[in-house]
């Protein structure tokens, strides 16, 4: 998973688009250690219409935890994203905006 995060570096400062990397697969013990080598960095969201989503930065600039919480605020899922900005905070952030006169609004994937 290291070496997926560390390509997917170098591919994000080439230019490629992000590729969110699921944690599901990983038992607790192999979670724990990624949360430590990784750790938290300076930058943290939640969003603030429901509190579900919840974006913390790793100590490594441009990857991120992201994750969902369910109704009862437990962990539903998380995932790594290598990016400027993860892509469903950026979603999230432009959900509201209406476009500029005479020009066509791209949907966010």
């Amino acid at each position: 998973m290291l070496r997926d995060i560390g390509e997917q570096l170098a591919a994000c400062c080439a230019g490629a688009a992000a590729r969110p990397i699921a944690l599901a697969p990983l038992d607790d013990a192999n979670r724990r250690f990624l949360h430590q080598v990784l750790g938290e960095g300076e930058v943290s969201a939640r969003s603030t219409r429901d509190e579900r989503l919840r974006v913390q930065e790793t100590r490594l600039a441009g990857v991120w935890w992201v994750g969902l919480a369910a109704q009862d605020q437990t962990l539903a899922r998380e995932s790594l994203e290598v990016a400027d900005v993860p892509a469903a905070l950026r979603s999230l952030a432009f959900a509201n905006v209406a476009p500029a006169p005479g020009s066509r609004r791209r949907r966010a994937s």
